[in-house]
């Protein structure tokens, strides 16, 4: 995980930061302890201070707009299905304050398969100033102490990283680990390539087929025997074009191969929707379009959604084109009609282009 993956920019538009700022100050202003789900303050060289707010939305109309507005349908697009607020809160971050300790937001909702929590920056978030740091790469639930939060030894042996944040960005972190997405029928390729380096190709396509072929943790299964398995590994290796290197180490593969691989195992595991990253960044145009014939080929009759900033492969491949510009989406339409949106082509073609 890395912060382009967790980072949503400019969710709030500039009158939304605008309300949202004015809100904040209105519920700052409120005495300590007045407000029935808590107030809380904390002290500071200034004195005491307010510290956070729990559950503002049954209280202000203006937040609860906006938690069942557009941080509601952030979520349920991330998630894909409709989702329910469950609590809100507003934290300061004040000057000579304490910081907040490492925690999971899972925990705190037994019970709930799924969460999705968004943390949007009202002011610019900078290191300097005070972020949020993340730990990627989490896939339990972590040991606590007394007060909640993950245990002070357990957090010193994790990596960390700093998430800033512009003023409207938001933070958007699902409780859900990758395999449970990827069971769930969404499978998922990164720029960054991820295969077993030290295992054959064969092995590594074999792997992605694991799951989706009913194998579950076992030892007693000697792969080698399992014909059904390994033909359905002979047949993906047919549709990525890459029998002729079966038994080769995957990381002695060249870069074009090596992505399609990633495609072989992203498609192995039978998901329905399949979201790929720039898969032709770093090809050369002949291998682009290799690329692109294969990702036609081995996706046909499922989803597919893909982010792609080259232009000939995004019109080659897609059947709608949407256009962010700085997060917001300025087109969506079919290609055609994007190839002549004035607006798109002074962002991404020249303003020049036919």
């Amino acid at each position: 995980m890395n912060a382009t993956e967790v980072v949503r920019t400019r969710l709030l538009d500039e009158s939304q930061i605008d309300a949202l700022r004015a809100w904040a100050d209105e519920v700052e202003a409120w005495p300590t302890g007045s407000h029935v789900w808590g107030h809380y303050a904390e002290h500071t060289p200034d004195g005491p201070r307010i510290c956070h707010t729990e559950n503002v939305s049954a209280c202000h109309p203006g937040i609860a707009s906006l938690v069942t507005g557009s941080l509601a349908d952030c979520a349920a697009g991330a998630l894909g299905e409709p989702v329910v607020a469950f609590k809100d809160k507003l934290n300061y971050k004040q000057p000579g304050g304490a910081g907040f300790s490492p925690h999971q937001d899972k925990v705190a909702y037994p019970g709930v398969e799924r969460v999705m929590s968004i943390l949007v920056a009202i002011d610019d978030c900078r290191v300097e100033s005070g972020c949020l740091w993340i730990s990627g790469g989490v896939r339990d639930v972590l040991p606590v102490d007394d007060r909640g939060v993950v245990r002070a030894d357990v957090a010193t042996e994790l990596d960390w990283f700093a998430v800033e944040l512009a003023s409207g960005d938001a933070v958007c972190i699902d409780g859900l680990a990758p395999h449970d997405i990827n069971r769930r029928g969404l499978s998922r390729s990164f720029q960054i390539t991820s295969i077993f380096p030290r295992m054959t190709v064969f092995e590594n396509v074999r792997c992605g087929l694991l799951w989706s072929r009913g194998y579950r943790y076992s030892f007693w299964h000697l792969l080698g025997a399992e014909r059904p398995l390994n033909e359905a590994a002979e047949r993906l290796l047919e549709d990525v074009n890459l029998q002729a290197r079966r038994d080769v180490p995957a990381g002695l593969l060249s870069y074009a191969e090596q992505r399609a691989l990633e495609i072989g195992i992203t498609i192995a595991s039978g998901a329905d929707t399949i979201l790929l990253d720039e898969p032709t960044a770093g090809m050369s145009r002949s291998e682009a379009n290799h690329a692109v014939a294969l990702i036609r080929r081995v996706t046909e009759g499922k989803t597919l959604v893909m982010v792609e900033h080259d232009m000939s492969v995004v019109f080659d491949i897609a059947e709608v084109v949407t256009v962010l510009v700085y997060g917001q989406v300025i087109a969506s339409d079919v290609p055609a009609a994007i190839r002549a949106n004035r607006a798109v082509q002074e962002a991404y073609l020249g303003t020049g282009a036919s």
